[in-house]
């Protein structure tokens, strides 16, 4: 029986908040140091802000595709985990490609 008042949220709605908020996070990192100049200047233009929506959904989408097919065998926290950090991974390996490229 529930309690009256808590939220009942399943497995998988927690799992992909993880890797919502993972993907915030990342997101906000990569434009902290490419648009705002180490700082949060960025915030003042609405084309910035059309560039940190593409990010963010282009970030989560990697997440989720390490989050169901490659660690779909992984169970609990650590698959989020697990996909935020290969999500890093994978966004840093492209950075650094884009320069060579």
């Amino acid at each position: 029986m529930e309690s009256i008042g808590s939220p009942s949220v399943s497995k998988s709605n927690e799992s992909l908040s993880g890797l919502w908020i993972g993907a915030f996070l990342i997101t906000n990192l990569f434009l902290f140091v490419d648009e705002g100049y180490y700082d949060f200047r960025w915030m003042s233009n609405v084309g910035n802000w059309i560039a940190f929506a593409l990010y963010l959904v282009m970030i989560f989408l990697v997440e989720y595709f390490f989050f169901k097919l490659i660690f779909r065998k992984t169970q609990g926290v650590m698959k989020s985990v697990y996909s935020v950090l290969s999500t890093i991974g994978v966004s840093v390996l492209f950075i650094i490609a884009t320069f060579f490229i």
